[in-house]
This record gives C-alpha cells, sequence and structure tokens, in this order.
C-alpha cells in the first residue's frame, strides 16, 4: 500500500486539531511541509519534461528539488513554468518552519505557524 501526499496533509491536520502542546504543533509542521515536499517530488516527474537546473545548491536532496522547482527548465509560457515556481516557493517557506519546529526547540512554535503551515500545504497540494 502507498501513501499519497494528501494522506501524510491529513495527518498532520489530526496532530494540530488535537494539539495540547508545542511538541504536537511542531509534528504537524512536519507533516505539512512532507505533504508538499511528496506532492512537489510527484509535480516534477509527472509534468516536467526535464529537472530544472539546481546549480551549485548546498544542501541535500531537499534543498537540491527547491532549487530544481524555482529554476524550471521548460519554457516560460509552459504553464508549468509558472506552477512550478510557485511550488517552489511554497517548498523553501514550508522548509524554514519544519526546520525551526525539528531543530530549535528554544524557539517558540505557536498555534499561528502551524496553522500558516497547514493553508502553505494546502495551497501547494491544490497547484
Amino acid at each position: 500500500m502507498s501513501t499519497a501526499p494528501t494522506d501524510i496533509l491529513q495527518v498532520g491536520q489530526r496532530i494540530l486539531a488535537e494539539s495540547s502542546c508545542e511538541a504536537d504543533r511542531r509534528a504537524s509542521i512536519g507533516r505539512f511541509y512532507y505533504a508538499a515536499y511528496h506532492h512537489g517530488l510527484s509535480f516534477e516527474d509527472s509534468k516536467l519534461s526535464v529537472q530544472g537546473n539546481a546549480g551549485e545548491t548546498r544542501g541535500g536532496v531537499h534543498a537540491r528539488l527547491i532549487s530544481r522547482l524555482l529554476n524550471p527548465a521548460v519554457q516560460a509560457n509552459d504553464p508549468a513554468y509558472r506552477t512550478s515556481k510557485q511550488l517552489g516557493y511554497i517548498l523553501r517557506s514550508l522548509r524554514v518552519l519544519r526546520v525551526k519546529a525539528d531543530y530549535y526547540i528554544n524557539e517558540e512554535v505557536d498555534a499561528r505557524d502551524a496553522h500558516g503551515a497547514e493553508q502553505q500545504s494546502l495551497n501547494a497540494l491544490k497547484i
């Protein structure tokens, strides 16, 4: 059985809806990010004929995917060009929140952060 980005999004929504502490909000942000991340991977595989240019992006597979989406190798008049850039911007923003949630435990993650991540993930999955 496989899992779809929408399944991951729904887990994040359940965690957030039932959250009773900051750790729950942090966990929901992670799920929202990964829902959008996997959607971005799927978009790249199915809608872009050629991978975008990651350039000399430092970082792992996540940073390179974001860079490829932000620098699509399709013509600017191709509808996939705009979609790719939109997904790249959303993923970049979500990644900042996910890194804060996962690695900076001394910084507060409030409900606004979590709900913002949820909305961004929903926006990503709509495109």
